[in-house]
């Protein structure tokens, strides 16, 4: 992970099949995430994230509920204005 010094940071994660992240999230920060391979389900709205997807949030926008339904690596852009 390579982190600035406004905090912003780039960093690849996993997340393996399975794993459940039961509560929306919201942060103070840009968020653009490149799904490298896997699946993730949003449990809310039903959608399915596939590898090979882009997605982005702004600051304060809710996302999730998440599942993971096929081992996720996932590279991760956070960063301010």
């Amino acid at each position: 992970m390579h982190r600035h010094k406004d905090g912003s940071y780039t960093h690849v994660l996993r997340v393996e099949e399975g794993v459940e992240f039961t509560e929306p999230v919201r942060h103070d920060f840009f968020e653009e995430a490149y799904y490298l391979e896997g699946e993730m389900l949003n449990t809310k709205t039903k959608e399915t994230i596939h590898g090979g997807a882009y997605v982005f949030h702004k600051p304060g926008e809710e996302h999730g509920p998440f599942k993971c339904l096929k081992t996720c690596l996932i590279l991760e852009f956070r960063y301010y204005k």
